[in-house]
């Protein structure tokens, strides 16, 4: 988990980008996002792999999203999925700044 070791967390309109120093390969992204998740007592629903693209849908407080990982493009983000309040992505921003 070296790699993910320096990020920050960004907003831009609708989603969140995670930015890290070296960009992680897929299992690294995944394992640090579960370890991310539980410290905001966020609930994992699904996870899903594929060759260079994972998904991570979760729920935090009422609200589900989305953590995104595409190896193409070196992307890691996170997303609201459904309906969500408009407030919803800078509730999550701010657990997820705490967690730093």
């Amino acid at each position: 988990m070296l790699k993910l070791a320096h990020y920050k967390w960004q907003r831009e309109d609708a989603h969140i980008n995670v930015i890290c120093d070296a960009f992680p390969a897929q299992d690294e992204a995944i394992e640090q996002a579960k370890v991310w998740l539980q410290k905001i007592d966020a609930r994992i629903s699904d996870i899903s792999e594929g060759a260079d693209r994972a998904q991570i849908q979760f729920v935090s407080e009422q609200d589900t999203y989305l953590l995104c990982y595409d190896g193409t493009c070196e992307a890691l983000w996170i997303e609201v999925t459904g309906f969500a309040e408009f407030d919803s992505l800078a509730k999550l921003l701010t657990k997820l700044e705490e967690i730093q």
